[in-house]
């Protein structure tokens, strides 16, 4: 290790990095230090695998990113391997590699170090300050974990050390886990001969034109044409047009129903998120501390409404994208919207495909589905169970949206509610359970920034490592309700799975965070039936493989919907849709395909997931979009 204390910043002036006295000034997340390297930093004591280590968390995290910046300036990519645990790992998100990349072994990073290098010859990192260092348990492990500022030759990045004693030397740290991540930019003063967004007027004169009017011009894009095109108007859509807003990149977004909210304002009367609104902010504007732990679906409507009034982002309703194909010579798009019941041609440079994971509803061939007699809806066209009351229904799918539809029914009082299981359940508690997921945004007063940092930090390696065993702990926590499910034929998947986040980004469904239909099931109001047991529709209900007929009078398929890459093929052509391949899905590092990152089409781009990722990803896809706009390379 280096006795030196650093690191030192880019002109080899070393950086002042010791714990802050008592009474020291704090401005906003970053301490005022006053003087290096002083004796008095706070020491860690712990037991490590029945090793007792005094750790000085501040001198070991500065001494460790020293030694990490002087490796990596001098590209020597074994040296900056062996600075990791043969168990190391490390996430990068455009900071070094210019991409989203994730590598789970030191030899991984010494191949991708190397092909960087080889790219960018002059890269190099610079480590500003270390905002904050502490003993910390993550993940299962006890660690020393350290916030740090950077910069590179590209602009001001923000990074997480995880460092652990070494096993055979404890007194020697080595770093579990490493996080960077760029942050913003820095760019040369704008040309002003380049065409830019209509900005807040700087005079307090008044003009014949107001504000109102402005914005009204503004958004109608009659003497201009949009740097990006969003289709889109939820949480993602608003979250990169918000993000942009900021960046003086000019965005219009496309929403094809009539208002922004209709997204979640029309779908089925019960809803509510599942995940706790502190996690699920926004950019720039927080949901009120006034609101409920889970926000209604109409709440949730009203606010995107005024979330885009607000920060005045340019947003078309009543407007379809039907298309889009890439100009020759302008290399722009040209798309074709349908808007109030006109065509209107448009040609930005770059399109965002902010629409959700999901494209059209999934209607799959069941025998005799259309032998029916009574009504047949997929869970997007379910709003409220009134209609139903005192009648039979069959709700075929057992993820979230059949435990809510299901729940619906027996709200509105259905006579008889049948759930067709297809395949294991993960079923887990939204209380206590969920709570522990949700804690990096519940529990003490962290800043939502910091909480966002931690979350984007977890790389696939630990995951899987890692995440059996928590859910195996909540699987004990959740122990009488899974006996329950199970004590009724319902089929549960808790073991050796890396939890419904996973399952989410991975297949887009398959579990069901319980607010309460787990025990309607339990106490036999939703009765289970297995899709194996079942043989045909007919016009009355169904018939079973053993001969039996169960009458229904209604069906609701809870069975999902189609792959966003259905909608590729269909807007863009299936020679795009073959050149960028899957979207969704996870890469063999635990990386999304092709979401929040460039693809193999120039300037198209997708954004989904949830409203954490909505609010972190278009931070990281906005930034791309700026570089390519000022032809920086990243």
């Amino acid at each position: 290790m280096h006795t030196r204390c650093g690191p030192y910043n880019r002109d080899n002036v070393p950086i002042t990095l010791r714990s802050p006295k008592p009474g020291s000034r704090v401005v906003g997340r970053h301490i005022s230090y006053d003087s290096i390297c002083q004796a008095d930093h706070d020491s860690i004591s712990y037991q490590w695998r029945q090793v007792t280590v005094a750790i000085d968390a501040q001198r070991a995290a500065s001494e460790w990113l020293h030694s990490f910046q002087q490796a990596f300036n001098a590209h020597d990519a074994s040296g900056v391997a062996s600075l990791f645990e043969d168990e190391g790992s490390w996430r990068d998100i455009l900071a070094v590699s210019g991409q989203l990349r994730t590598c789970d072994t030191p030899e991984a990073m010494a191949a991708l170090l190397a092909q960087e290098w080889k790219l960018s010859p002059d890269r190099q990192i610079h480590i500003e300050s270390i905002w904050k260092s502490e003993q910390a348990e993550r993940y299962g492990e006890q660690v020393v974990e350290a916030f740090f500022k950077f910069s590179t030759q590209v602009g001001q990045g923000e990074g997480i050390v995880r460092l652990r004693p070494d096993v055979t030397q404890p007194a020697s740290l080595s770093a579990w886990m490493l996080f960077t991540s760029l942050h913003a930019l820095d760019l040369p003063p704008a040309d002003p001969t380049v065409q830019a967004p209509p900005t807040r007027e700087a005079a307090v004169e008044p003009d014949i034109r107001n504000w109102l009017d402005r914005r009204l011009d503004e958004i109608e894009y009659t003497q201009r044409q949009p740097t990006v095109l969003v289709v889109g108007a939820g949480q993602q859509g608003l979250s990169i047009a918000a993000r942009l807003k900021a960046l003086n990149i000019d965005a219009l977004v496309l929403e094809r129903s009539a208002r922004v909210g209709d997204s979640w304002r029309n779908r089925y009367h019960s809803l509510r998120l599942h995940n706790d609104t502190r996690a699920n902010h926004l950019p720039f504007l927080p949901f009120p501390p006034t609101w409920g732990r889970y926000t209604a679906k109409d709440q949730l409507a009203a606010w995107f409404e005024f979330y885009a009034d607000a920060l005045e982002l340019n947003v078309w309703t009543g407007s379809e994208f039907l298309g889009a194909r890439k100009e020759e010579d302008s290399q722009r798009w040209r798309v074709e919207v349908e808007r109030h019941g006109e065509t209107r041609v448009l040609h930005p440079r770059h399109i965002v495909i902010a629409t959700g994971v999901s494209g059209a509803p999934h209607l799959p061939d069941i025998p005799g589905l259309d032998r029916f007699s009574g009504p047949v809806m997929h869970t997007a066209a379910y709003t409220a169970g009134e209609s139903f009351a005192g009648k039979r229904a069959l709700v075929i799918g057992s993820g979230v949206s059949a435990h809510d539809v299901c729940q619906d029914l027996d709200r509105h009082g259905a006579a008889e509610i049948v759930m067709m299981q297809r395949s294991p359940t993960m079923v887990i508690s939204v209380e206590p359970g969920c709570q522990e997921l949700f804690s990096l945004y519940t529990k003490g007063d962290r800043p939502i920034e910091e909480s966002d940092l931690i979350n984007s930090s977890l790389t696939q390696a630990v995951q899987k490592k890692w995440m059996p065993l928590y859910y195996s702990r909540i699987a004990q926590m959740d122990k009488q309700l899974l006996h329950g499910l199970q004590a009724v034929g319902f089929e549960t998947n808790q073991t050796g799975v890396l939890g419904f986040t996973d399952l989410y980004r991975r297949r887009g469904g398959g579990y069901y965070m319980d607010i309460g239909c787990s025990r309607l099931i339990i106490d036999g109001r939703v009765k289970v039936l297995h899709a194996r047991d079942f043989e045909t529709i007919s016009g009355s209900g169904i018939i079973l493989a053993d001969g039996s007929v169960k009458e229904f009078d209604v069906i609701v398929l809870a069975t999902g919907y189609k792959s966003l890459n259905d909608d590729v093929t269909r807007l863009f052509g299936e020679e795009i849709a073959q050149r960028i391949g899957p979207v969704w899905g996870l890469d063999e590092e635990g990386e999304l395909r092709n979401i929040a990152r460039r693809t193999p089409e120039t300037g198209l781009w997708f954004l989904a997931g949830s409203f954490p990722d909505a609010r972190i990803n278009s931070h990281y896809l906005a930034l791309q979009i700026q570089a390519e706009e000022a032809g920086v390379a990243l």
